[in-house]
């Protein structure tokens, strides 16, 4: 009997703490969950057309194929056999470094919106409660501003991997034998995401808000418009750098003036390609990514776990009030 009841109070409080432990992250992790979910929609989605842009520039800047030939080979793969397609190496290669991008993003969103939040419950107690201490702010929250915080974690996480998916697409699609990546492809990729990922994630906020001051539109028309326009426009200044990086890796003895040719030769055409890649990758992906993350918020908000939960894999151990103790024999009655 004494076991059983033992055995019994160890389980309600391991079951407990472990439905305590649970909820805490259930109420403080669920937008992250949201987040990474929205994140891998939204990537598959904007994907197939991306590698498909991407496939097509890299064998048009080797030589090996034309752009039209090239995304005219791809088209007909997706539509003809889209389980290979989804195999293939290239498609999974863009399709992570695009989770990877809106996934860093939107949990740097959250997480700059939950710590002004925290500040401003902060303060509010503050002024009710004179006694009151204010914590002292971090170094980091003291220095760099929430949109900063975004625009430099969303940086690094495109910008490594994109590094390493185009290394890997070039040494797959360029000319002559794979060889090591120079620093000067490098380089000029570092730039070019970093201008990319301000033209998805940081400057279409604050453009928004002056279609809106400006415009007689509505503050969801001037946010897509802002959500698709950055993107596109910043192809100017990106496609040159793009195209540097890549000749220097498929000729790396030319002269700096036989580069500058051969991006005047290309600009025009690869200029138009590249507006159309990032439409869907950082325009439409965009306005993707923030329909998946407001539905999952929504979904889960309206669907919240209920308190008493039935474990459903440990037997039921009966609690000690359930519990049936014969009475011992008394003496024999008269």
């Amino acid at each position: 009997i004494f076991f059983r009841c033992k055995m019994s109070w160890l389980y309600d409080n391991a079951y407990n703490h472990v439905q305590k432990r649970w909820h805490q992250w259930r109420e403080g992790g669920h937008p992250y969950i949201a987040d990474l979910g929205a994140a891998c929609c939204a990537a598959v989605c904007v994907s197939p057309f991306v590698t498909m842009v991407d496939k097509a520039v890299m064998e048009n800047a080797s030589g090996r194929n034309t752009i039209w030939g090239s995304m005219g080979g791809t088209c007909k793969q997706i539509l003809f056999s889209p389980h290979r397609f989804l195999m293939k190496p290239e498609f999974m290669l863009v399709c992570s470094v695009y989770a990877v991008t809106y996934g860093t993003a939107n949990s740097m969103d959250t997480m700059s919106k939950r710590k002004v939040a925290a500040q401003q419950h902060r303060e509010r107690i503050a002024k009710a409660d004179p006694t009151y201490v204010m914590p002292p702010p971090s170094i980091l929250a003291k220095y760099v501003s929430p949109a900063t915080a975004q625009l430099l974690s969303t940086t690094a996480a495109n910008m490594s991997s994109s590094m390493m998916k185009d290394s890997i697409l070039a040494k797959m699609f360029g000319s002559g034998p794979a060889r090591s990546f120079p620093l000067q492809s490098y380089g000029a990729f570092v730039c070019r995401d970093t201008i990319t990922i301000a033209a998805g994630f940081t400057i279409p906020g604050p453009l928004s808000e002056v279609f809106h001051e400006n415009s007689s539109w509505s503050k969801g028309n001037c946010e897509i418009a802002a959500q698709l326009l950055c993107p596109v426009s910043m192809q100017v200044i990106c496609t040159p750098i793009h195209l540097m990086g890549l000749d220097y890796y498929n000729r790396p003895e030319v002269t700096f003036s036989d580069r500058v040719a051969f991006i005047k030769g290309q600009y025009a055409m690869v200029l138009v390609v590249r507006m159309a890649r990032m439409l869907p990758a950082f325009g439409f992906g965009g306005l993707g990514n923030k329909y998946f993350r407001r539905t999952f918020k929504e979904k889960l908000d309206a669907n919240p776990l209920p308190e008493n939960v039935p474990h459903p894999h440990l037997p039921s151990i009966p609690r000690p009030h359930e519990i049936h103790v014969p009475p011992l024999p008394g003496p024999p009655q008269p």
